[in-house]
């Protein structure tokens, strides 16, 4: 059984997504930031237990990404996280369970992301929010759009979180292992 929570809604912007629709291409691009996503948590994860060398058997299985909807305002594809609840008939007892405290790893992940993305279009230090290993990441987020395109990951925001090429290749350069 699983169950979920809406995870991200960000406006994509651009000639191609005025018809409110999103090229499958770009897809992709969704995919690649569900591992940089995953790859976070455990980060954070093994930052908030210090007596942990390793995640949790399952950290990273029990949890997805899934696009149920697109939404209006050029494109809008509402992304929940997916996440297992426990059962009964559950064949490792040992695996800890989302939405507890290793859920909230995820949430933070998205949120440190967030603030990379705003480092990177307001010249602070991207490294403070992103480890560098992560930063390649960015090699396939952000790959397929167009000069005229971006990635609003949220509009509402104080945070600037426009991803368009520019970003892109200034989160990419923040390595210096790329």
């Amino acid at each position: 059984m699983s169950t979920h929570k809406d995870f991200l809604a960000p406006r994509l912007t651009g000639k191609r997504f005025e018809d409110h629709s999103i090229p499958l291409e770009l897809l992709e691009d969704f995919a690649a930031f569900e591992q940089l996503l995953i790859e976070m948590a455990k980060v954070i994860y093994l930052e908030k237990n210090d007596n942990r060398q390793r995640v949790p058997r399952g950290f990273e299985e029990s949890v997805s990404l899934k696009l149920y909807a697109i939404g209006e305002g050029s494109a809008i594809p509402k992304i929940a996280l997916i996440y297992a609840l426990a059962t009964a008939k559950l064949a490792t007892p040992t695996l800890e369970l989302f939405p507890d405290a290793n859920y909230a790893c995820f949430e933070e992940a998205r949120d440190r992301i967030y603030n990379g993305i705003d480092a990177a279009n307001t010249g602070a230090n991207i490294t403070e929010f992103i480890p560098e290993n992560l930063l390649g990441f960015f090699n396939k987020i952000g790959k397929r759009l167009k000069d005229d395109e971006a990635i609003d990951f949220d509009s509402s925001s104080d945070k600037t979180l426009k991803l368009d090429r520019a970003t892109r290749k200034k989160l990419v350069l923040a390595s210096s292992k790329i």
